[in-house]
């Protein structure tokens, strides 16, 4: 029988072999890449999930690039659209909590329809492959605390921020 990226990581120490076998079961059903699933379950990052091979890095018509965050309810990644030539955040829900997926998709509706100039625009709200995502603006930058920006110029763009984040809560985001 040929190595899965989860083979390998339980040869490179990375995972056990119960967490392999739990990726395996999961693949098995669901006909997702090991690699997917490994990262999915916040076993191994992108990163290491690529040097494992076969990560599939196309999730619908965006590229995705790296991963840039996780939370409670999923993964964000800065993917790229090559139809519109763009950069965008893609959030993709790995979350199977029946109420998590409900304000999943809440959010976005809810979200998608905010227009302010401090809130990212939502492009796209969909299922793919069963997982649901959102793809919207991406921004690059720093955190404030990583930035070297003079202190009068952090304190503008928090109260952009506060202001995009009023909106928000105005809507029922937040």
């Amino acid at each position: 029988m040929p190595e899965t990226p989860a083979d390998v990581a339980v040869h490179r120490g990375l995972i056990t072999p119960e967490q392999r076998d739990r990726t395996h079961l999961m693949a098995e059903t669901s006909g997702r890449p090991v690699a997917d699933i490994l990262v999915e379950l916040g076993l191994v990052t992108v990163d290491a999930a690529r040097e494992l091979g076969e990560l599939k890095q196309q999730f619908g018509r965006y590229e995705l690039l790296k991963e840039v965050g996780r939370g409670g309810m999923g993964v964000v990644y800065k993917a790229w659209q090559p139809d519109l030539k763009r950069a965008v955040a893609v959030k993709i829900i790995t979350s199977t909590s029946e109420e998590d997926l409900k304000r999943f998709q809440r959010e976005a509706e809810t979200a998608a329809k905010l227009s302010h100039p401090n809130i990212a625009p939502i492009y796209e709200v969909g299922t793919h492959d069963g997982r649901p995502f959102l793809a919207m603006a991406f921004i690059d930058g720093k955190t404030l605390s990583k930035s070297d920006l003079p202190l009068a110029r952090k304190m503008e763009v928090l109260r952009d921020a506060a202001r995009g984040v009023h909106t928000a809560h105005q809507a029922g985001i937040i």
